[in-house]
């Protein structure tokens, strides 16, 4: 049975402890430039600094993977003899998925007798997290290459993300919403419950006036459609507020049973969605249908 390696990007969030014990993952970096100063890893500026600096208007940018590092990698792990299963960031709100199909044709080709799954996961951030724990639990248990593909691709629709952003500003530069929406939601205080859809791009799910009102949308929510037989833990990811993230997963817990993991969101993806964003993540009922 062929051995593989799991690859995502550094937008997939899970506890530092999981990386610790999954050191074999390939993650694959979108820098970040704030200030203008270009950033490569996560821990070079702190959550604190960071989340600051947007605060006070400074807008980050982030750019596309390094397909030349990424290609050193893989041509690595190739010539080891593992075949690789990728999972990155959706293809709805990043070009990194398109990016990379030339290259793993090329890839391929130098190395025919190894696999190279290219998966578009429709999802981000913990959805990420949850997807890669689960390949690297199939591989634990024996599974192989073509199983943990298959199963990976059947479960997208039941890896539910949805999150709040507290400023719209930074939606509003990234096109999300418009230019009077934003300047409506922000003299409102209305925070839009954002989702993505079947084609991996973020959409308004609903609303409300208030991070309460918000939270308790977000609950109500994961109350419905979580299933425990799926998957035993969920990822709740925060824009540097643990404190309103620790509060909404606790209910989710209690209510539940499922435990919750708590994550700051990666910067990458902090970028377009500012300071005070909550999210959480985890499989249920199908949020659409392939």
């Amino acid at each position: 049975m062929g051995k593989f390696l799991v690859s995502t990007d550094n937008t997939c969030d899970m506890p530092a402890e999981f990386w610790a014990k999954h050191t074999d993952v390939i993650k694959c970096i979108l820098p970040f430039t704030l200030c203008g100063k270009e950033y490569i890893n996560d821990d070079e500026i702190s959550f604190e600094d960071y989340y600051r600096l947007l605060s006070e208007g400074n807008m980050a940018n982030t750019s596309q993977i390094n397909q030349y590092l990424s290609n050193l990698m893989f041509e690595k792990a190739f010539e080891e003899g593992y075949d690789i299963i990728y999972l990155g960031l959706s293809s709805g709100v990043s070009a990194c998925h398109a990016n990379f199909q030339p290259t793993i044709k090329a890839l391929l080709e130098k190395f025919p007798e190894r696999k190279f799954a290219l998966v578009d996961t429709l999802n981000g951030s913990g959805g990420l997290g949850i997807l890669v724990s689960e390949s690297l639990r199939l591989r634990e248990e024996g599974k192989s290459f073509d199983e943990t593909v298959g199963y990976i691709e059947s479960i997208l629709p039941n890896v539910v993300p949805m999150f709040i952003v507290d400023d719209l500003v930074h939606l509003k530069k990234s096109g999300r919403i418009r230019t009077l929406e934003a300047s409506i939601g922000t003299l409102l205080g209305i925070k839009p419950i954002l989702a993505i859809d079947n084609l991996g791009k973020i959409r308004a799910d609903s609303k409300a006036r208030g991070m309460k009102k918000a939270c308790k949308i977000l609950l109500e929510t994961a109350m419905r459609k979580i299933d425990k037989k799926l998957c035993d833990f969920m990822v709740m990811t925060h824009g540097d507020d643990e404190h309103t993230a620790r509060q909404l997963g606790s209910q989710i817990e209690r209510n539940t049973g499922v435990k919750v993991l708590y994550v700051q969101l990666t910067k990458v993806i902090g970028s377009h969605t500012g300071k005070g964003t909550i999210a959480m993540f985890f499989m249920g009922e199908a949020r659409y249908a392939l």
